[in-house]
């Protein structure tokens, strides 16, 4: 495969997004940015700099309705999450989310060798899922992570009371 096809044809897509999706992309982002630059200085910095055109009132109505673009992100971060947790036997997903689970993971690489198919698998996706989390939920703010974090503990009260329900 021609990786340089690929990678213009990605960029052609990207191109083509609607505002939408790119506001969804990069809110945490903006939501960040907006503490310091006004929607206006914003839209413009984005505009000028990367061609992309997201209005000022667009950018107004999504920072006062943070809900609908932090819900889709708190998921994601909360199935990764959640994952972890399971698989390393955690208590809570803040644990994981807080940071504390990567002292659990730290795999001693003879330990690893020498572990049968199932561990292998396992540890391949906690530190799939791991991954996930330092590129997603580690790498915004903290007041974004606060922002999502009731989302995520309805998700998880959600969840709990499923799995309760199903053990009787």
């Amino acid at each position: 495969m021609n990786t340089e096809i690929a990678l213009a044809l990605l960029k052609a897509a990207d191109a083509k997004a609607a505002p939408k999706d790119v506001l969804t992309d990069l809110y945490p982002f903006i939501f960040t940015a907006s503490k310091r630059m006004s929607g206006r200085e914003v839209s413009e910095f984005l505009e000028k700099n990367y061609n992309i055109k997201i209005s000022q009132p667009t950018l107004a109505r999504a920072l006062k309705e943070p809900e609908a673009y932090t819900a889709d992100f708190s998921k994601d971060a909360y199935e990764a999450a959640n994952l972890v947790k399971v698989l390393l036997g955690l208590d809570s997903i803040w644990e994981v989310l807080n940071g504390t689970a990567y002292a659990h993971f730290i795999v001693d690489e003879h330990d690893y060798e020498e572990s049968g198919r199932r561990e292998k698998f396992e540890t391949a996706l906690v530190r799939q899922a791991l991954k996930e989390l330092e590129d997603g939920w580690l790498s915004v703010s903290k007041d974004f992570r606060d922002l999502c974090e009731p989302e995520i503990s309805r998700l998880d009260a959600e969840r709990q009371s499923k799995t309760n329900a199903s053990r009787l």
